[in-house]
């Protein structure tokens, strides 16, 4: 979890308008196994090739707090507010991502996979390939 406070001004023939949303949001980290999970085995190795972790979720615990002071000539509009709350949320996916929420979501992966291969065939050492991620480019024309 983490608290996050996302603020915008706007000025008009020096009247200032300001909105504030402040709130704290819980992300997960993991794996989309959609996407495909390749065992690779050999006499001696057993390796895990997957997809790179990512947010799976991203929720707001509770409700935000929204701070608004109105301009003389400049009142906030509800477009201005949803747009407001709108950056809040692009705020709050950006610093999920740059959390250490991937680390800890491949860490988790990775013992897991390491302690069923070591119950199911011990003789084997477990290792792990991430695959790049998904890339999407736009057709030339």
């Amino acid at each position: 979890e983490f608290s996050l406070t996302y603020e915008d001004e706007q000025w008009a023939m020096f009247s200032r308008s300001f909105t504030a949303v402040r709130g704290v949001y819980r992300a997960k980290a993991g794996f989309n196994l959609e996407r495909n999970v390749e065992m690779i085995v050999t006499d001696t190795l057993i390796t895990f090739v997957h997809p790179p972790p990512e947010i799976l979720s991203l929720e707001l615990v509770g409700s935000p707090q929204i701070r608004k002071e109105r301009g003389f000539w400049n009142p906030i509009s509800d477009a201005e507010l949803n747009q407001t709350i709108a950056g809040f949320m692009d705020q709050a996916r950006s610093r999920a991502e740059l959390a250490e929420l991937h680390d800890e979501a491949e860490q988790n992966f990775q013992r897991s996979l390491r302690s069923i291969v070591a119950a199911v065939s011990p003789e084997h050492d477990v290792g792990f390939v991430r695959q790049a991620p998904l890339t999407i480019q736009a057709p030339r024309g």
